[in-house]
């Protein structure tokens, strides 16, 4: 990562309110705009690292990319608009994010431009904390959270009582919140939380999206 706008405190204490989540409320849909952590802004090909560089109201800004040689990144520099990258795995297009409505397949190879990154709350689900295995003032034993968003780097964010907070979790994210076994934190699930990365995509003039992850292929790949 060599451009990094951070959005998150990963110290042991409250998120900050400008590096909390923003949310906008589409129909039944919660929606949280802009960029949640390190991992959300890079989108790579064989050839190039996009970086979304996002503004305090969660709306897209600039468009960050650097050059891949012999599997180092060389160079540095900005658009303001969108860049194509040449996908590497066939993807499918959603007219929106409510249904979502699948309007057109593709296959990998087309050239498509990552726009903006937008997480979708479709459950906020419920957890509640059986231990906290470290020494803070924050979460502790008891306490209900809910809507885990994973921030890149091992660290999840959860909302609690209003008030946003984050916490180390294992490798496999995906089994600490289906179990509750989190590494900082043992949860109680009382109802899993439906959260979907989709990526707001540019493809031969078309605007749509896809989920982030289906159409290109890791930066570390």
């Amino acid at each position: 990562m060599s451009i990094c706008i951070p959005n998150l405190s990963y110290g042991k204490d409250w998120l900050e309110k400008d590096r909390e989540p923003k949310e906008v409320h589409v129909g039944e849909l919660i929606i949280v705009e802009g960029c949640r952590g390190e991992w959300c802004f890079r989108f790579c090909d064989e050839t190039m690292m996009v970086s979304i560089h996002y503004l305090p109201d969660g709306s897209a800004g600039e468009y960050y990319f650097e050059f891949i040689d012999d599997a180092r990144f060389s160079g540095q520099y900005f658009s303001e608009t969108p860049i194509g990258l040449k996908t590497t795995r066939p993807f499918t297009l959603y007219s929106d994010l409510d249904g979502p409505t699948p309007t057109t397949k593709y296959v990998a190879g087309v050239i498509a431009k990552p726009i903006e990154q937008k997480i979708v709350i479709r459950d906020r689900g419920e957890y509640v904390v059986e231990e906290a295995r470290y020494k803070d003032k924050r979460l502790k034993a008891g306490d209900k959270v809910d809507t885990p968003i994973y921030a890149g780097e091992g660290s999840i964010i959860v909302r609690s009582n209003g008030r946003w907070s984050s916490f180390l979790g294992p490798y496999d994210i995906d089994g600490c919140l289906r179990t509750g076994d989190c590494n900082d934190l043992k949860l109680n699930v009382i109802r899993e939380a439906k959260v979907e990365v989709w990526v707001k995509v540019e493809v031969d003039g078309v605007v749509g999206f896809t989920p982030e992850g289906e159409f290109l292929q890791g930066c570390w790949e």
